[in-house]
């Protein structure tokens, strides 16, 4: 990735990336098992997301402290996959 991209999220067993400018949001795995992936969204969506991606961050930092609720942190990512990890595109390299 030679783009400049911000760690918007870590999710387990991937970050989610995002550049600001292109406004695509990367899936980047941890482990070499699975491809990076790449998703374009539009501004509404990146302005959404990032509200959302608050909300999960904010809710893992709680679990940290012990004061979190893991449930409601997976339904979080869970709908994080289901409405922004749609739009996969390729990128030239």
């Amino acid at each position: 990735m030679s783009r400049k991209t911000f760690l918007v999220a870590r999710c387990g067993r991937f970050d989610l990336r995002l550049d600001l400018h292109t406004l695509i949001l990367y899936q980047v795995f941890l482990a070499d098992v699975f491809p990076d992936r790449c998703f374009q969204l539009s501004m509404l969506e990146v302005l959404s997301f990032l509200d959302v991606v608050d909300k999960f961050n904010t809710e893992q930092l709680k679990i940290q402290q012990g004061i979190g609720d893991p449930y409601w942190c997976q339904k979080l990512l869970a709908y994080i996959e289901k409405s922004y990890l749609v739009k996969e595109i390729e990128l030239s390299r």
